[in-house]
């Protein structure tokens, strides 16, 4: 049984999925869309398109088992056993997506401002605001999130907005020069960007408008598209897809380089780096939410609290394992197999079992 408070509506629904589909991939999405060239926009559209393909699929899902997490229904039709056994596997994704963010964000912390801080003096500042926030519940979450999403959203779409201003627009040109086949990939690891979406297996339960959960996804969806699209034509605009695909941290170097119109603060970067700062602290505390939430529920515990700080402490552990942030990204590539699976294929065999199953109740 759910609690009262624990009751979301379909805008705070979207602020938690929004805020943790953004705050996984927003900082990659201009590099991973360079590497299709001039055609970076079309690879990101294309990509755009399999991510309402999966918004469709899980709204759906969460509309077939209403008020019941993964874990429930999981159970019910792939048996006990196996039913766990994806529960487990999906803990341990989000374990190792997690940790790459915040590793991320303490690399490009201590790249920008914070040069001489260890790196787990900044991981441990992050997680300790996230976890503490995780512990809050899901409700108050989600109305924090539902104040901060927009305020980290709308000024970074304006600022990189701003950019396209500068921006050389034959560096799209010419389209699909050597086809379609070399889209393949970038598009594949742009559409896999969409990772977060999958967290209405689990929130979807909490919405006191089941129905909703296709209309919440697919705006998660377009939340991720309008900021992407506004960085990838900004950067590979403004500095090339040669040069955009050999930087870490691409739209980061075009705000240190480009001159916005007057009316934007001088430091931009600076301004930036604290809305994504917002962004990445919030995405961690809904991502260890729903790693206890996900326990609690494989354990048949009624709250999610007691899990949160062994998750806190796993993505530190896993956050600090790779000698460098590239190879934390090697991970996420290899993950692109499994991500592809959570967001497709999981919820296309839960429609599936379950429309085999009422085919043989009728």
């Amino acid at each position: 049984m759910l609690r009262d408070d624990d009751q979301i509506g379909p805008g705070q629904a979207l602020a938690v999925i929004g805020t943790f589909t953004l705050g996984l991939n927003a900082a990659v999405l201009p590099r991973l869309a360079a590497r299709a060239g001039a055609d970076a926009w079309l690879a990101f559209l294309a990509a755009t398109l399999a991510g309402m393909a999966a918004a469709l699929l899980l709204g759906a899902v969460t509309r077939r088992f209403p008020n019941q997490t993964f874990v429930e229904y999981g159970s019910s039709l792939l048996g006990p056993f196996l039913g766990r056994l994806v529960a487990g596997l999906l803990v341990l994704f989000w374990l190792l997506i997690l940790s790459v963010a915040v590793r991320q964000f303490g690399d490009i912390v201590k790249l920008y401002l914070l040069q001489r801080t260890p790196l787990e003096v900044v991981l441990l500042s992050l997680l300790f605001v996230a976890g503490y926030a995780a512990r809050g519940g899901i409700e108050p979450l989600a109305r924090a999130n539902q104040i901060a999403l927009p305020a980290v959203m709308l000024p970074a779409l304006a600022t990189f907005l701003a950019t396209l201003f500068s921006a050389d627009w034959t560096r799209f040109l010419p389209v699909l020069d050597k086809g379609v086949a070399p889209l393949l990939r970038p598009t594949l690891d742009l559409a896999v960007q969409y990772a977060g979406l999958e967290s209405l297996l689990v929130y979807g339960a909490f919405m006191d408008q089941p129905r909703a959960g296709t209309r919440v996804a697919f705006w998660a969806v377009l939340l991720t598209f309008l900021l992407g699209t506004a960085t990838i034509l900004g950067t590979i605009g403004n500095m090339g897809a040669t040069e955009t695909s050999r930087l870490l941290w691409p739209s980061l170097a075009l705000l240190g380089a480009v001159q916005l119109p007057s009316l934007f603060l001088e430091r931009v970067t600076g301004v930036i780096l604290a809305l994504w700062t917002a962004l990445i602290a919030g995405a961690t505390a809904v991502g260890l939410n729903l790693i206890g939430t996900t326990l609690a529920r494989l354990s048949g515990q009624r709250g999610a609290r007691i899990y949160i700080f062994p998750a806190t402490l796993a993505v530190f552990l896993l956050a600090i394992l790779p000698i460098n942030v590239t190879q934390a990204m090697a991970w996420m590539r290899a993950l692109v197999p499994f991500t592809a699976a959570v967001l497709w294929g999981l919820p296309i065999l839960f429609l599936l079992l379950a429309g085999r199953r009422r085919g043989k109740s009728a």
